[in-house]
């Protein structure tokens, strides 16, 4: 599964979830894979052919013997931190992990639809990014980021701003919605808002199959770090970063000469 970009975005679909509950794929079958994904039987049937590999029954065995042999090599050694690792121990397990999230998010890209959600911040009039808790947090980065490249954006976290915003938005605009799950009832009454109002909604979560996915226009994946034990939220952070990272990075390529002196002054005045 390394080459993503021979996959279709319904395939892709298909993989994330199988990265995201490879425990699950053994006792599903390709009907109900397909519905747990939101796909047809025949999109799940096409990737499997993408892989080489003639059937379902040969792709479910092939798919948890590799997952469970990359599980065993990985999460063993990252999946913690306790009182037996030292400075030398924690040091490579953090890099490994920061590596481990960084390869599997890139791995379940749709690099099309990241240069397409890129393309759609860079066109928007504002953007809105919402989220709760660490998710402000992250979003507070992005907002920065946006900044520097003369882009309004605005990261809200309060109940009443998170409404009043997305009551206000319009056409023209976007919102970008940062979600565990994607379940929660206020993230998808946001989300309902918004689409409401005609803004183009980009969802960030771990589960694509969740209420906020259908809400979207786009969904990136991240993720969520439950296999990783007192972790997780390292995992979760450098998972959402980097997808933060690349749609920054592919900003910057496309109008960095045109905003070269507004990032000089930019500087100037944060000094």
């Amino acid at each position: 599964m390394n080459d993503k970009n021979m996959f279709s975005s319904k395939e892709k679909q298909v993989i994330s979830y199988i990265l995201n509950y490879p425990n699950q794929i053994q006792k599903l079958t390709c009907r109900e894979l397909a519905r747990n994904t939101n796909v047809s039987p025949p999109t799940v049937l096409r990737m499997i052919r993408k892989l080489d590999i003639d059937c379902y029954h040969d792709f479910k065995l092939e798919v948890v013997g590799l997952l469970e042999e990359k599980s065993n090599n990985t999460n063993l050694l990252l999946s913690r931190i306790d009182r037996e690792d030292d400075i030398d121990n924690i040091v490579v397990k953090m890099s490994l992990l920061k590596q481990a999230v960084i390869n599997e998010i890139n791995d379940t890209f749709s690099y099309e639809e990241v240069y397409e959600i890129a393309n759609i911040i860079y066109k928007s009039q504002k953007i809105d990014l919402y989220g709760e808790g660490i998710d402000y947090q992250l979003n507070k980065m992005m907002v920065y980021y946006l900044t520097r490249l003369g882009k309004q954006a605005v990261a809200l976290n309060h109940t009443e701003d998170r409404v009043n915003r997305a009551f206000t938005t319009k056409k023209g605009h976007t919102a970008i919605i940062l979600s565990h799950s994607g379940t929660r009832k206020s993230v998808n009454q946001i989300a309902k808002l918004a689409k409401k109002n005609q803004a183009y909604i980009i969802a960030l979560t771990s589960q694509m199959t969740s209420t906020l996915v259908s809400l979207a226009d786009k969904t990136i994946y991240v993720n969520p770090g439950h296999h990783f034990d007192n972790l997780s939220t390292i995992v979760f952070v450098s998972s959402v970063s980097h997808v933060y990272h690349v749609i920054i990075g592919v900003l910057y390529a496309r109008c960095c000469e045109e905003i070269e002196d507004k990032l000089t002054e930019f500087q100037d005045l944060s000094k």
